[in-house]
């Protein structure tokens, strides 16, 4: 306090001695000297005092709106409510500004005004018609008023001067949400966000680990581009029952499927069980990344999601263990089922395939030990009788888990059995 004291002192005595060139600069040094002191008799609850000075900074400089601000804050404090309002009314007729109207609109809404506080606004803009700040803050006062056209209106007025301002999209997303016409709304939202770079944030791949300070083109959340363009994807040609990858020109069936056709009537994987898939498959299985299941369900549709039959009537995901899913908190086969189900408008149904019994883990076992482990370990609802099925699972090794389920769901009748699987291993 006692510095401020001898700062406003020095600073009188220097306006006094200045040329009158200088004269403008001084005052504004003493106005900010005495508003200093204004504050800090207002956070030792001295509101009275407070006042003093902050009249005397606005006597040194008529314009120093820091003060006239604080002003009213110290009229509230000491209880004067009507005259902080005439402080600010008066300021904001000369100088309208959000900062004083803020102050306004609040004692306003406390008062229950909603036309004072229209006509606040509306005649700040009227003054100022280049500040579109002024120009949001009016369509804002009319959509928190429930007045939806007119804060269309405003805003699409707004959009008009400013296309690339990101509270005009938003404000019309709400307006929009608000009428309940949702797809114009996520419009305006995605555009709001674009506008605003707010899809621009760090990213970390939980593949590859590596970082960047914004989410790059080509990158599927939360891969990477990089890792992202580097799975070993399969396409056409393949085998048509196992889904096996052909050369150009190879044959519809593979050897082994044209010698002993497995239990299934047609299978496909997004890619080979190498690399980044299996990367990324473990660290959803065993790490918990659930996260992962999005980018792989989307591998799965864009490869095969083309060319899935019509007759499909839902997306069977492998059980699991009740005892498994609680202690990994998920089934990574639903997650896949349902990120691959939401891209191709086919229900997920889980309850068409049960595990009756629990089995141990097939990664432990080889090819004839797997056939043995899951031999009876599902049982299929009858409601899939005479349809279209498809299980869903992460990885196809020897299909012993995925022939198992087939078998289950042609014994209560379904009448074809597909299967998709994130990756197979050749």
């Amino acid at each position: 306090m006692r510095d401020w004291d001898e700062a406003v002192a020095i600073q009188q005595r220097l306006l006094t001695a200045a040329p009158p060139a200088d004269r403008a600069v001084e005052s504004e040094w003493l106005a900010v000297g005495y508003y200093e002191l204004g504050r800090l008799e207002l956070a030792r609850t001295n509101p009275v005092a407070a006042i003093a000075h902050f009249k005397a900074a606005l006597r040194a400089e008529r314009e120093f709106l820091p003060a006239v601000l604080a002003l009213g804050d110290a009229h509230e404090a000491a209880g004067d409510h009507r005259e902080a309002v005439r402080t600010w009314e008066r300021a904001a007729e000369t100088r309208p500004v959000l900062p004083l109207l803020a102050r306004l609109e609040r004692i306003y809404r406390r008062e229950d005004r909603p036309s004072r506080m229209i006509a606040l606004y509306r005649s700040a803009c009227e003054r100022v018609p280049d500040d579109l700040a002024l120009a949001a803050a009016l369509g804002r006062v009319y959509f928190e008023l429930e007045m939806l056209d007119e804060a269309a209106e405003q805003f699409e007025k707004l959009e008009v001067r400013a296309p690339e301002l990101p509270v005009v999209h938003a404000f019309l997303g709400a307006v929009f949400e608000r009428r309940g016409q949702s797809r114009d709304a996520f419009e305006e939202y995605r555009r709001a966000l674009r506008l605003g770079h707010r899809f621009d944030w760090p990213h970390r791949c939980q593949t590859c680990d590596a970082s960047a300070p914004t989410w790059a083109d080509g990158r599927r959340d939360p891969l990477c581009g990089a890792c992202w363009s580097a799975i070993p994807r399969i396409a056409a040609p393949c085998c048509d029952r196992c889904g096996v990858p052909f050369a150009a020109g190879g044959p519809r069936l593979c050897g082994p499927c044209g010698a002993d056709p497995p239990a299934w009537d047609w299978a496909r994987a997004g890619a080979e069980y190498e690399g980044v898939v299996r990367d990324a498959i473990h660290a959803l299985k065993f790490q918990g990344k659930r996260a992962l299941a999005r980018p792989l369900a989307a591998l799965i549709r864009e490869q095969w999601g083309g060319v899935l039959a019509a007759d499909v009537t839902g997306l069977v995901p492998v059980p699991l263990a009740g005892a498994r899913e609680h202690e990994r908190g998920f089934n990574q086969a639903a997650l896949l089922a349902e990120g691959v189900a939401a891209g191709l408008d086919v229900p997920v149904r889980p309850r068409w395939l049960a595990r009756v019994r629990a089995t141990r883990a097939q990664s432990e076992l080889g090819a004839t030990e797997r056939r043995a482990n899951v031999r009876g370990a599902f049982a299929a609802d009858p409601a899939t009788a005479g349809r279209h099925v498809v299980v869903v699972d992460d990885v196809l090794t020897t299909g012993a888990t995925a022939a198992e389920c087939a078998r289950a769901l042609r014994a209560v009748g379904a009448a074809r059995v597909g299967v998709l699987t994130v990756a197979r291993v050749r």
